[in-house]
Order: structure tokens, then C-alpha cells, then sequence
């Protein structure tokens, strides 16, 4: 696997006594964007543009919880919300153009 340096990180939100259910809570950063997931299901993000946008609670009360401890936020229903975030992937989560070459060096050198 070929790591994208200084372009993705992966942590938790959320304060728990239990270290292992940070793992529930977890949010990635990928360049300028974030998205939040209740266990593994992307339920808020923030992006260039957009803000904060947390999508209604259509999944568990467990799930709103979550959603409350993402912060404050834009909460739009689940099928408008879905649309954005696909749009907001596709206009942020794109790796830099370095970023590609030099993967794509390091595979051809291993090749």
C-alpha cells in the first residue's frame, strides 16, 4: 500500500471513558475535508463551501448521539444530504497532483 504523506488522517470524536469505543466515533480527514462516521457509516462532514453538514438521524438512537457530539452543524434530510456529500467528495477528496506521481513512482519502482 503506498501512503499519501501529510494528506489523510484518521481519529475519534467524542469523549468515552471505554478506549475501544472511539472506534464507533471515528472521523477522517482527507485534505481540506472531513467525514464523520457513526460506526461505519459516514454521517456528517465538512468541507470547503459547505461547512458543517450533519445529516438527519434515519439509523439509531445511538446514531444521534453521535450526531450530537459532532457539534452543531446544518442537519438536512438523509436524501439531500447523501446527494451533497457525493458532490462534496468528488469536488475535495481528490489526492494533490505530487501526491499521485510520487505513488505512482514508488509502484513503478517496485514493479
Amino acid at each position: 500500500m503506498i501512503k499519501l504523506e501529510n494528506y489523510v488522517s484518521v481519529g475519534s470524536y467524542g469523549k468515552y471513558d471505554n478506549q475501544n469505543y472511539g472506534a464507533h466515533t471515528m472521523c477522517v480527514e482527507v485534505g481540506d475535508m472531513t467525514v464523520y462516521f457513526s460506526y461505519q457509516t459516514p454521517v456528517a462532514f465538512r468541507a470547503p463551501g459547505y461547512g458543517l453538514m450533519k445529516s438527519e438521524n434515519v439509523w439509531s438512537r445511538t446514531t444521534g448521539k453521535h450526531l450530537r457530539m459532532i457539534g452543531s452543524g446544518n442537519e438536512i434530510p438523509n436524501p439531500e444530504w447523501e446527494k451533497m456529500y457525493q458532490k462534496a467528495l468528488s469536488e475535495n477528496v481528490v489526492p494533490p497532483r505530487d501526491a499521485i506521481r510520487k505513488a505512482m513512482l514508488e509502484i513503478a519502482r517496485t514493479a
